[in-house]
């Protein structure tokens, strides 16, 4: 059996485990990889515990290394506090709070050139369409988000503050995107503060869609 820890990818807001495709088509083969599916991206009602719990379940007994995008680095911060076996977090243009913060402060520090087109249902969730027209992506990237699509999200996740911060004691990689118009990339690099490795990339918000193989080796570097 190999030595090396297990991946556990987890997507961000109104994503979807096939968010990470590209990127585990792009990893060394012999890695374990496991894949989150958010309790918050797929059930009204739900909450930022419901999803650090879920990856707690996912990573078991294992040595990880948890990788989060966007919302996701919120719930790898909470969730790898009760992980014993939590190696090195990877924040991938990831929410990075502190206890006691929430993403949600994190993004109204700053505005992008492009605001979400979110609409907030009956049941709690919100969902968001994707701008054909005005994309910042290329073609090929496009077609991918496309192809995968968003789903609904429970937003209380986004806006609860966090009961603990695992970056604390563990080693830490962040990884800036410097077009971003999600999360600023001025707050990705005032969060990035707090890691120990900083790597900047020119991409856009979905990175892992557009630059699958450079995410793929910033995880694998992660793990040595």
């Amino acid at each position: 059996m190999s030595d090396q820890p297990a991946i556990v990818l987890v997507h961000g807001a109104w994503g979807s485990p096939a968010m990470w495709d590209y990127v585990i088509s792009a990893l060394p083969p012999g890695h374990e990889v496991i894949v989150a599916d958010l309790p918050s991206c797929s059930r009204p009602g739900t909450s930022l515990e419901d999803d650090a719990a879920h990856v707690e379940e996912i990573a078991g007994d294992r040595s990880v290394v948890l990788v989060g995008h966007s919302y996701g680095g919120a719930v790898i911060t909470e969730a790898a506090a009760r992980i014993p076996g939590a190696r090195h977090l990877v924040y991938v243009a990831a929410a990075m709070p502190d206890a006691g913060e929430s993403m949600f402060d994190w993004i109204i520090k700053r505005s992008t050139d492009q605001a979400l087109p979110m609409e907030l249902l009956d049941d709690g969730t919100t969902t968001i369409t994707i701008d054909i027209d005005n994309s910042p992506y290329d073609a090929e990237t496009l077609a991918r988000l496309l192809r995968i699509g968003l789903r609904p999200f429970a937003i209380s996740g986004a806006t609860t503050a966090l009961s603990a911060a695992a970056w604390r004691s563990l080693p830490t990689t962040y990884l800036v995107t410097t077009d971003d118009d999600v999360i600023h990339p001025d707050t990705q690099r005032e969060m990035a503060e707090r890691a120990g490795t900083v790597v900047e990339i020119e991409a856009h918000h979905q990175v892992q869609l557009s630059h699958p193989d450079a995410v793929a080796a910033l995880i694998v570097g992660a793990m040595h």
